[in-house]
């Protein structure tokens, strides 16, 4: 939808249930086994916005970048337990971190990144900052 939160722009898959908690936006999927979400926590610490995602060396974690809307993204590959994947992306857009997270099944993470996140990262458009 054009406006799941005041503070920015983004898709989700049709059919999809919307969930939130705080400062997080998610979706997810009717089967229930995958997950995406949007979220701006409230710290400007790097470390601090992805340890809570299991990813503890920022630096050692990323897996790939990503161009949209002049922002660039830094993807993050969280541990993967044995069922689960987690792939994170993130960018700091006006003094704050962007995040847009994954999650779904391991042997199908790679394609939920090109089918699920960059589509996400493409349409995500940043609103005033509330």
């Amino acid at each position: 939808p054009a406006d799941v939160a005041p503070d920015f722009t983004a898709v989700y898959p049709a059919g999809w249930q919307p969930t939130t908690a705080g400062t997080l936006f998610g979706f997810i999927a009717p089967d229930q086994r995958s997950l995406l979400s949007y979220d701006t926590p409230a710290t400007a610490d790097l470390a601090a916005v992805l340890a809570p995602l299991g990813i503890t060396d920022p630096a050692a974690a990323p897996v790939a970048t990503r161009t949209a809307n002049g922002a660039e993204w830094t993807i993050y590959a969280s541990p993967d337990t044995p069922a689960f994947a987690f792939r994170v992306a993130v960018a700091q857009i006006d003094d704050k971190w962007r995040v847009i997270r994954i999650g779904t099944s391991v042997d199908i993470i790679e394609n939920a990144v090109e089918g699920l996140l960059y589509p996400a990262i493409n349409a995500y458009i940043p609103g005033t900052g509330k």
